[in-house]
C-alpha cells in the first residue's frame, strides 16, 4: 500500500472510529506485569461493540511531540513539533474455543515547519488459534507493515533522511500443556524491504527556512533480507508460581544481495 492510498484509509478508520459508540478500547492484563498508565481500568474501558459473534473496539490517540534535532545533526540543531494522530481498530472473536483477531492502525504526523519530515505508517495484522483440545491448540498470524525509520536511527546509512520499508511477517507454533509438563514449536518468518533514501543535509540555513537536501540517493537494497526462525520449547510446572524450562532457538537471515 502507497502512502497516498494511506490517508484514504486513515480517514476511514478515524470516520468509523468517531461514528462507533466506543471510543476506546483496552483489553485486560495482568496488573502485576502492566503498568499504571496501561491497566484496565474498571468502567472506563470501552466494552466494544458486538458484531455477531465478534466484538470491535475502534481506538484514537492524539497528542503532541516535541523534537529539538529532527535532522539528527551534531551542529546547528532544528526543532520542530508535530501532531500525531493514531485511529486504529481491533476485531476479536469471541468465541469459547477458537479465536480470531484482525487489528490495524495508521499513525499519522505532522510537522508545523518541516513538512518533508511527516510521515504515514500503516499496520495490519491477523492472527488465530486452533483448539484442538484442554492445553492443545495451534497458533498462526500475518502482519503487514509500510513504516519508516527516523533520521539517526542506529541502522541508517550515514547522514540518510527517513528511510521507508515495507514488512510482512508470519509465524505458526503449536503448544501443548496438559497436566505439569509442557511443550511448545514455534516457527516464524519475515520479508524486510527498504525503499532509496537521500543523503542528509547538504547545509544549514537559518532558522525558519526549509533545509536543503543534497541529491545523492543511497541505495538500500543491501538492507532487505529475509529472517526465518524457529524454536522448541520444554517446560516442567514446579508449582503454581514457578516453572522450570529449556528454550532451543535458532535463526537464519538471508538478504537479498551483498553490500
Amino acid at each position: 500500500m502507497r502512502k497516498s492510498d494511506m490517508k484514504n484509509v486513515a480517514l476511514a478508520l478515524l470516520a468509523s472510529t468517531i461514528l462507533m459508540p466506543a471510543v476506546t478500547a483496552q483489553d485486560r492484563a495482568d496488573d502485576n506485569i502492566t503498568s499504571v498508565y496501561d491497566r484496565y481500568r474498571e468502567g472506563y474501558s470501552a466494552p466494544g461493540v458486538r458484531t455477531g459473534s465478534f466484538l470491535f473496539k475502534p481506538t484514537l490517540d492524539a497528542g503532541l511531540s516535541f523534537d529539538s534535532n529532527i535532522f539528527a545533526t551534531n551542529t546547528d540543531r532544528v526543532d520542530d513539533i508535530a501532531v500525531i494522530i493514531t485511529p486504529g481498530f481491533a476485531l476479536t472473536s469471541d468465541w469459547n474455543n477458537n479465536y480470531l483477531s484482525i487489528t490495524g492502525d495508521v499513525e499519522i504526523a505532522q510537522f508545523f515547519d518541516n513538512g518533508q519530515e511527516s510521515y504515514e505508517d500503516f499496520n495490519l495484522g491477523i492472527d488465530g488459534r486452533v483448539d484442538f483440545s484442554r492445553g492443545s491448540n495451534f497458533t498462526w498470524g500475518a502482519s503487514f507493515e509500510d513504516s519508516h525509520e527516523d533520521r539517526g536511527a542506529p541502522d541508517q546509512v550515514g547522514d540518510a533522511t527517513q528511510t521507508e520499508y515495507t514488512s510482512v511477517k508470519a509465524f505458526a507454533g503449536f503448544k501443548r500443556d496438559e497436566g505439569i509438563v509442557s511443550f511448545e514449536l514455534k516457527g516464524t518468518y519475515e520479508d524486510r524491504n527498504f525503499d532509496d533514501s537521500i543523503s542528509g543535509l547538504a547545509t544549514v540555513v537559518p532558522a525558519g527556512q526549509v533545509p536543503s537536501l543534497a541529491s545523492r540517493t543511497i541505495n538500500n537494497d543491501d538492507r532487505d533480507r529475509e529472517l526465518v526462525s524457529g524454536s522448541v520449547r520444554f517446560g516442567y510446572d514446579l508449582n503454581d508460581d514457578y516453572e522450570a524450562f529449556v528454550k532451543l532457538t535458532t535463526k537464519a537471515v538471508k538478504y537479498d544481495e551483498r553490500g
